[in-house]
């Protein structure tokens, strides 16, 4: 078994040229993402806006319904009085 032994193998020494390129790729792999990430920021920033659009559009809505509908209701009634005065004086 004497051919069989292994050589103990030392892992590669980390200079201090491959620090500063793996901090450069590093630097360079954020300013890659940096588009996407302030795209994101804007989309949920809009998503916000939209919604509470839409929050302050159901609101107005339904006060301008609620407004609506009554004056409606106002000119069924004032129609409804004029029907039957006019009911009652022909009788």
């Amino acid at each position: 078994m004497e051919g069989s032994h292994r050589e103990s193998r030392r892992p590669p020494l980390v200079t201090a040229t491959d620090l500063l390129f793996y901090l450069v790729a590093y630097v360079l792999d954020g300013i890659a993402y940096l588009p996407t990430r302030l795209a994101e920021s804007l989309f949920d920033l809009t998503g916000c806006f939209v919604r509470d659009a839409f929050v302050a559009e159901s609101v107005i809505v339904r006060e301008i319904t609620n407004t609506l509908f009554d004056t409606t209701l106002e000119c069924i009634g004032f129609t409804v009085e004029f029907i039957f005065v006019h009911v009652t004086a022909s009788v």
